[in-house]
């Protein structure tokens, strides 16, 4: 019932603030608590989706990347640029995308994952520490708008 009242509030604002944001990383399974729900959004441009944030310390970065990658079959991150992203590094002429996904089979309803940096000079793993805070983000579409 709380994330259909939070999914009508979405609906009419674009940006909510946590207390009122459905936690869509929860409704798969326990979330570590080093990960901490930040706001949601609703994008009604282009094609319609939800988003969901959360935050994750530097220092807690490289666990919960190997939380997302066992449980949403995320890629590692790399630095590219000025920034750490999931890349797909199997095919080493291009950086593909290496979010995670899930698709849940009683909804039907198809999320993807994916964690970043933000903008860093930062480009050791061992410095992750230094980081003040990663970015996780979980993003849906509404029910028929794939």
């Amino acid at each position: 019932m709380r994330w259909l009242l939070s999914l009508l509030l979405l609906s009419l604002t674009s940006k909510v603030n946590a207390a009122d944001c459905p936690n869509t990383l929860a409704e798969f399974g326990p979330v570590p608590s080093i990960i901490t729900l930040k706001n949601c959004e609703h994008i009604e441009r282009g094609q319609e989706h939800f988003i969901t944030n959360y935050l994750v310390s530097g220092k807690n970065a490289a666990q919960a990347e190997k939380w997302l990658q066992e449980r949403f079959d995320m890629k590692p991150l790399y630095y590219l640029c000025c920034g750490w992203e999931p890349v797909d590094r199997s095919d080493f002429r291009q950086n593909r995308d290496g979010r995670g996904h899930y698709l849940d089979k009683i909804s039907n309803q198809y999320y993807d994952i994916t964690m970043t940096s933000g903008e860093t000079l930062t480009n050791e793993r061992s410095q992750w520490p230094s980081i003040p805070q990663f970015f996780i983000s979980v993003t849906w579409y509404p029910e028929g708008a794939i």
